[in-house]
């Protein structure tokens, strides 16, 4: 809810507003599962876990909405 609340005191209360940290975080957290692959694994296997995380299906429909 804070990130909502942000997101409408930045640039109001449109839709675009509302709906515009959800593909920032998708992003965020995609960069987090190539670092933390990166760190246990290596590049490889972190580039395949973040191509895996991005091309799921519920991540989709959340960074959309």
């Amino acid at each position: 809810m804070w990130l909502v609340g942000l997101a409408t005191s930045a640039c109001g209360d449109s839709v675009v507003c509302i709906r515009w940290p959800s593909p920032i975080v998708a992003t965020i957290a995609a960069f987090i599962v190539y670092a933390l692959g990166y760190r246990l694994y290596d590049r490889h296997t972190a580039f395949w876990a973040t191509i895996v995380y991005a091309t799921l299906p519920a991540v989709s429909v959340f960074s959309m909405s």
